[in-house]
C-alpha cells in the first residue's frame, strides 16, 4: 500500500511538531472546473498536483504500525529518528457530481463514503513518482536509493468504494541499477 502526501497533511503535522524547523516544502496547486448539467446538478473535475509529497509504500493493505515499510519513513520517523524522507511529486484527477452548479467543494472522504444525495465520484486517477529509501523489508540494506511509482485509477459505477481501485500498480526499483 502506497501512502502520498497528496494533500500536504503530513507537511503541516511535521512543521507543527517541529515549531516551523522542519518541512518538506510540500507545495500543491491545481485546477477546478465545474460544468452545470441539465438535471440541475454539477459535474466537477478537480486537478491536484503535488510537489515534494512525503511518499511511503507499506507490504500490506493498510497502515498498521507494524506492517514492513518497503520504502521512504513515515513523519514521524523522519522528525523523531532523523530519517531521510522519500519525496515525489503527484497528480491527482476527481471528477464528480455535485449537487448544484457552485454548491461548495466536499470533502473528499465526506464525498467518497458518505455522499449527499446528488453526489456521485465518476473518476479518480491518480499517479505519483517518489526518489526515496528503499528499506531492509524490500530485501535491499536499508537506506538504499530507491524510487516508487504508483498509478490508480477508478472509473465509479454507482458507490465509488465498492470497486476501490481496480487498477493499481505501485512499483518500486532500485536507482543506480
Amino acid at each position: 500500500m502506497a501512502l502520498v502526501d497528496y494533500a500536504g497533511l503530513a507537511n503541516a503535522w511535521i512543521e507543527e511538531e517541529s515549531k516551523g524547523s522542519v518541512s518538506f516544502g510540500t507545495d500543491i496547486d491545481g485546477l477546478i472546473i465545474e460544468r452545470p448539467l441539465a438535471d440541475g446538478h454539477a459535474k466537477v473535475s478537480v486537478l491536484l498536483i503535488t510537489k515534494n509529497a512525503l511518499t511511503w509504500v507499506n507490504e500490506c493493505c493498510d497502515e498498521t504500525p507494524t506492517n514492513p515499510v518497503l520504502f521512504g519513513h513515515r513523519a514521524p520517523e523522519v522528525l523523531f529518528q532523523g530519517k531521510r524522507p522519500a519525496l515525489g511529486t503527484s497528480f491527482l484527477l476527481l471528477e464528480f457530481i455535485n449537487t448544484a452548479p457552485g454548491a461548495a467543494l466536499p470533502d473528499f472522504i465526506q464525498l467518497a463514503f458518505s455522499p449527499e444525495r446528488g453526489q456521485e465520484i465518476s473518476l479518480i486517477s491518480f499517479r505519483s513518482q517518489a526518489d526515496g529509501p528503499l528499506r531492509e523489508a524490500f530485501r535491499v540494506p536499508d537506506d538504499t536509493p530507491g524510487q516508487a511509482t504508483v498509478n490508480q485509477f477508478s472509473v465509479s459505477f454507482g458507490h465509488f468504494f465498492a470497486a476501490g481501485f481496480p487498477v493499481e500498480r505501485i512499483n518500486l526499483r532500485v536507482l543506480g541499477r
